[in-house]
């Protein structure tokens, strides 16, 4: 092993991932870079996940396991936060629990960073069921702040390796309040305060395991109005200085949520919370909060007109955060041989 070499810090919080962790953890092992630290902040799994990590660490002395403290929260974004407290490593790596490292990602990645302060190279999304992968997106430099705000991310953390330095300076931590977008935003930060860093979508160098479990990966499923509201305060305070940007990304919400076409009384007091949200910050008018509201309220509770407004809602607020500037990326569009990857 070289010691010369800088030290990267692989960090992964874990909640019940015993299926998959051995194959992460594998997957990390079978690194051409020898230099890392592996440090697992596990959330109190109730399966197997302590022992197998208790395994590892037994196995190869640069696997660090922890339990989350007591005294602190439970969620991903903590154990991230703790985790990051506890490393020592030149660069940051997340990662997470279920997804795969390709042999030669922290080689490839520790050769391109240069003077960069993160580099961003490509991933594969992967249900496990097919020989193929989707790449998860490949844009312009350009384009890469755009992306976050249409919530179609260039990147997802696991593509990052990242200067420790930077995010110190910066004071770039997970937001433990966020209960969804957490990866946008956390990516959106770290992309707006430098442009100096590159990307290499034409090289892949991990894997994206499609995990049914994932609930993170599969987004926030929750339709508690308080949640939505920390949601919405978080993201207002992140995005402040882009006021175009938030409208957009709270109106994708309302999409999200109308396209459900849900009669749950629940979801209607959400999108409620958004409106209000949006006239309280002065991000509509008043003609327009009250068309959103009235509008998307009706179509949500199963009046008459529910298929015809839905339609309407839809396609009006589609067109309005519409711009000319608006990317034509290729999420999730392009098929690649997961045989050749690996």
């Amino acid at each position: 092993m070289n010691r010369d070499a800088p030290l990267i810090s692989i960090l992964i919080p874990n909640y019940n991932k015993a299926p998959y962790i051995r194959e992460t953890l594998d997957s990390v092992l079978n690194q051409t870079y020898q230099n890392w630290e592996c440090i697992v902040v596990d959330d109190h799994s109730t399966d197997e996940s302590w022992g197998i990590l208790e395994e590892y660490s037994a196995k190869d002395n640069r696997f660090r396991i922890y339990r989350r403290p007591d005294h602190l929260a439970k969620g991903g974004n903590v154990c991230r936060n703790y985790a990051f407290e506890l490393s020592k490593g030149e660069y940051i790596n997340w990662f997470d629990s279920d997804d795969l490292m390709i042999s030669y990602s922290l080689e490839c990645r520790v050769s391109r960073i240069g003077d960069n302060d993160f580099v961003v190279l490509q991933g594969v999304f992967w249900d496990k069921k097919s020989d193929y992968g989707m790449i998860i997106n490949k844009v312009t430099f350009e384009e890469v702040r755009e992306t976050f705000l249409n919530l179609t991310p260039a990147w997802v953390t696991p593509s990052l390796l990242i200067k420790k330095e930077f995010l110190v300076v910066n004071n770039v931590k997970w937001n433990e309040e966020l209960p969804f977008f957490q990866d946008v935003i956390y990516n959106f930060r770290i992309a707006c305060l430098t442009r100096n860093f590159e990307t290499y979508f034409n090289t892949i160098d991990w894997i994206w395991v499609d995990v049914l479990e994932s609930v993170g990966k599969k987004g926030s499923q929750t339709v508690d109005p308080e949640v939505h509201l920390k949601f919405l305060v978080a993201i207002y305070y992140e995005l402040f200085n882009f006021p175009d940007g938030l409208k957009r990304i709270i109106l994708l919400r309302i999409h999200y949520l109308f396209k459900q076409g849900s009669q749950n009384g629940n979801k209607t007091g959400i999108i409620k919370i958004y409106c209000s949200f949006l006239k309280e910050k002065n991000l509509v008018t008043l003609t327009e909060y009250y068309f959103y509201s009235l509008h998307i309220f009706f179509g949500i509770t199963g009046e008459r007109y529910n298929s015809r407004l839905c339609k309407s809602i839809y396609y009006r607020l589609k067109k309005m955060i519409a711009s000319q500037n608006r990317i034509k990326n290729s999420f999730l569009a392009e098929k690649v041989s997961i045989k050749e990857v690996t």
